[in-house]
């Protein structure tokens, strides 16, 4: 299996290994592009990006490997990190013995169909990923309860085609009769809807602490100061109050479904 690597050492990497194949001291490379050698060095460790004003002088200098996409593969593609809110939320996710999921834009991950979460990801790897962990979480018997509240639109957008769309709701169905998945649609005329700010999750713990990460545009973030996760918990009470009840949201999503068979 790839080492996991991240892109600033993946490019570290490949300097220090053309610079040495020319015989080339750290001295001798930051002489000639016009930096320091702690430079450098800096980036040959991965410490520090390359600005782009240095990329073209690099690649004057060094001669890089023909099989250099290889190893971007193999080191770099294969081998890619998690962020590091990321890898949190997925260790809290394994520990929870609850989850509390809002979501305005996308079906929870959990709670994605096949066609529907291969729409959304970018590679077959992370598909395969998603779809054990609604194995490993939902369908075990000892996993975590997860109360999902969803606003109606989600059911509506248009994401992967009629066919995906058709199949989502039917496995949201399927799911939302689960004994540990509390599913409620907040119906798109409610007016708690003006009240709506970005997605988030809330885990509680084996310990019983909570842990929470919302969803933002570039990146997650993940949440742990006692205060700011009882915010959070209040805004999906007032969600909640405000969702249809279990057996209406259900009904809900069938009758959306059949729509998007038509």
């Amino acid at each position: 299996m790839a080492s996991r690597v991240t892109a600033k050492a993946f490019v570290g990497k490949e300097i220090r290994r053309a610079r040495e194949a020319q015989r080339l001291s750290r001295a001798a490379l930051a002489e000639t592009v016009l930096v320091s050698d702690s430079l450098v060095a800096a980036w040959e460790s991965g410490r520090q990006a390359v600005k782009p004003e240095y990329i073209e002088k690099l690649i004057g200098v060094l001669t890089f490997e023909p099989d250099i996409i290889v190893r971007i593969v193999n080191e770099l593609v294969n081998g890619e990190v998690l962020p590091e809110w990321e890898g949190k939320w997925l260790a809290a996710e394994k520990d929870a013995s609850s989850l509390w999921s809002f979501e305005t834009t996308l079906v929870n991950d959990l709670l994605q169909c096949p066609e529907y979460a291969q729409s959304v990801l970018s590679s077959d790897d992370s598909l395969k990923e998603r779809l054990e962990r609604q194995r490993r979480i939902l369908a075990e018997d000892a996993g975590p309860t997860l109360v999902a509240v969803m606003d109606e639109s989600v059911l509506r957008r248009n994401v992967g085609g009629a066919e995906a769309m058709s199949r989502q709701l039917d496995f949201l169905a399927e799911c939302a009769e689960r004994d540990n998945v509390l599913l409620h649609i907040v119906p798109i005329e409610a007016e708690i809807c003006a009240k709506f700010s970005t997605p988030f999750l809330i885990a509680t713990l084996s310990s019983g602490r909570d842990v929470a990460y919302t969803d933002g545009a570039i990146s997650g973030e993940i949440i742990e100061r006692p205060e700011e996760i009882a915010k959070l918990r209040r805004m999906f009470d007032q969600f909640r109050a405000d969702a249809l009840r279990r057996s209406e949201s259900l009904e809900l999503i069938r009758r959306t479904g059949e729509q998007w068979k038509m």
